[in-house]
């Protein structure tokens, strides 16, 4: 197992210690009772398939008056015009037959309710750090390929928790969801778990090892919290900052499930196998600015509430 050589450091680490499963996605055929990304998923037939009522965001081409377009051409009236034209444009294109339109950011539903698509099953026999509640042994993870407004602002996410051997008769012809936004479509992949020990980062630590960790200086972070696709463990936070991730139900902490990473690559490739190399981006997702996805759940309370965000 990979451990960070930070406790060497920081022996007073050790004590927050905790087991993740970086999952590694490989490309390659998998089937619907594998542990995967992009795969068929082990769907009971006759149970309904999720889908998308959320609006998102799509650009489509407004024609606009004729007359409107010759006043925003005369630049002694071109000031009015654009003004009485609004806001929301985002581009110019002429038609086939002369006239102007213009492109504009709009939101809306799909029509009909768009299926979601698969973007990950995990087995608790493969995945031994997955969070889960009692009497499950599967999380099966779909979203929505387009971007909704948040939070987070991205696809719309939804779990399925599972017993695998009650799922006695699959779906065998699974829906075929469209796709807005193309990296949000995941190439197939098999999993090669392997469990790693991380430690918090920086901004979790309590205020005296902070201290500590901050007058040293060397990176703590990226040396801490191992990178890419990975279920439990810790996660860091560059974008929004650490806040504690509290169930809406009990109130309680909630418990880092998956991370949908772009990149499976990390700092200074101190967490690289030995002898192996993982392709940067295998599933072909594109997470916000180029990062992660973050699931957190609580497995304490009835139906197991969620929250995701994107870092």
């Amino acid at each position: 197992m990979i451990t960070s050589p930070l406790v060497e450091l920081f022996p007073s680490l050790a004590r927050h210690a905790r087991t993740a499963t970086r999952l590694h996605p490989t490309g390659g055929e998998v089937t619907m009772y594998d542990s995967h990304a992009g795969g068929p998923l082990l769907w009971p037939d006759g149970e309904p398939w999720p889908v998308c009522r959320e609006k998102r965001e799509v650009e489509e081409q407004v024609p606009l008056p004729d007359d409107l377009v010759r006043r925003m051409r005369d630049p002694e009236r071109r000031e009015a015009a654009v003004r009485e034209l609004g806001g929301g444009y985002t581009g110019w294109a002429d038609t086939a037959d002369g006239r102007l339109v213009g492109t504009k950011t709009l939101w809306r539903r799909h029509e009909p309710h768009n299926p979601l698509l698969p973007v990950a099953q995990l087995r608790a026999a493969d995945v031994k750090d997955l969070p889960r509640p009692k009497g499950t042994d599967m999380l099966q993870v779909l979203w929505c390929p387009a971007i909704h407004k948040g939070p987070p602002w991205g696809p719309v996410v939804r779990l399925r928790w599972r017993r695998q051997a009650d799922v006695t008769e699959p779906l065998e012809a699974q829906p075929v969801s469209r796709v807005d936004h193309a990296r949000y479509a995941l190439r197939q992949c098999r999993f090669e778990p392997e469990r790693v020990t991380e430690y918090p980062p920086r901004d979790e630590l309590p205020v005296r090892l902070r201290q500590q960790v901050e007058a040293w200086g060397g990176g703590h972070d990226a040396m801490a919290v191992a990178p890419g696709w990975k279920a439990g463990g810790y996660s860091t936070a560059p974008v929004t900052g650490y806040t504690p991730t509290e169930c809406s139900t009990c109130g309680g902490r909630m418990k880092l499930a998956l991370v949908i990473a772009t990149s499976e690559a990390g700092e200074g490739g101190n967490w690289q196998r030995p002898g192996r190399s993982d392709p940067d981006e295998p599933t072909g997702v594109l997470i916000g600015r180029y990062g992660s996805l973050r699931i957190f759940v609580c497995t304490r309370c009835p139906g197991t509430p969620s929250i995701e965000d994107i870092q």
